[in-house]
């Protein structure tokens, strides 16, 4: 099993989700409602961010209360559902009643990308067939668009008469530039809009594809965040964090997909207590 580094942020450990998130939340503005700004876990790990009414305004006041109400609700009825759960209720151990809440809250977030995971897949499929396609299809494309330029030319030429048999014989050609009037100035525009000068190639739509999110990564990042709650948020152990991390998934994760994870929830003899598709996450992870 590889060695285990310690939390931190460094170049040479594991990039710390939260701590990063603590830095930059100092130095946000503050939400302007409940459900539409950061999400449920920032909103309830750090007061600064939650929304205030305006002053005097009797409707934005009525707004925060109902959001704030209807978000504690929420929490309350994820830390039940944690609680209640015989796989998930020992991650409530040790937390007081602010760091249960902003678990409720977390995993009520990561429960969200769950179920958005769907719309994910497709997204992923979607991202698939742009960079598997993109290579081939650019260049037929190309290679029609050439095509199309060459015949456009031609339709231009015949409009002009350029290739007429006689050119001493000045009636006929004038007559025939008469009645092809209209299709060259048509052939014209055809060209102008038929160059490219920067045709897209097969590279700038794979970087577009590559910004979707794929289902892998919608579970590794609910690991990461999990984990970092209790290993920088809890001050839990590496090993303690992991355990809390694969039980939370086995409990609440698998009805949307996931697979169940192994751990060692005690120590056994050479081999320390954890879960190692949670610390390959961890150790993986870069924002």
């Amino acid at each position: 099993m590889p060695v285990r580094k310690k939390s931190g942020s460094g170049a040479s450990g594991p990039y710390n989700w939260l701590e990063e998130l603590d830095r930059r939340a100092a130095t946000l503005p503050r939400a302007t409602n409940w459900p539409e700004s950061y999400g449920p876990f920032m909103l309830m790990r750090y007061p600064n961010l939650r929304p205030r009414p305006v002053t005097g305004d009797a409707h934005s006041r009525f707004m925060c209360e109902s959001g704030e109400k209807t978000a504690t609700q929420l929490f309350t009825e994820w830390e039940s559902r944690i609680a209640g759960s015989s796989e998930a209720a020992v991650c409530l151990e040790g937390l007081d009643a602010e760091q249960r809440k902003q678990l409720a809250a977390l995993l009520l977030q990561t429960i969200t990308d769950m179920e958005m995971r769907a719309a994910d897949s497709r997204s992923s499929q979607w991202a698939q067939h742009v960079r598997r396609e993109a290579p081939a299809r650019l260049r037929e494309l190309n290679r029609r668009l050439q095509k199309a330029r060459r015949a456009v030319e031609e339709l231009k030429a015949y409009a002009r008469d350029s290739e007429t048999g006689n050119p001493d014989d000045m009636l006929p050609h004038s007559a025939r530039r008469l009645l092809g009037q209209t299709y060259e100035l048509a052939a014209d525009k055809a060209l102008k809009v038929l160059v490219m000068k920067c045709p897209p190639k097969a590279q700038e739509f794979a970087e577009i594809a590559g910004e979707h999110p794929t289902p892998e990564r919608v579970e590794a990042l609910g690991m990461v965040q999990l984990y970092w709650f209790f290993r920088h948020g809890c001050n839990l152990s590496g090993d303690e964090s992991e355990v809390r991390v694969a039980r939370l998934r086995n409990a609440f994760w698998t009805e949307y997909g996931v697979s169940a994870v192994t751990y060692r929830a005690k120590y056994i003899v050479g081999q320390s207590q954890g879960c190692e598709a949670v610390h390959v996450a961890v150790r993986r992870f870069r924002p």
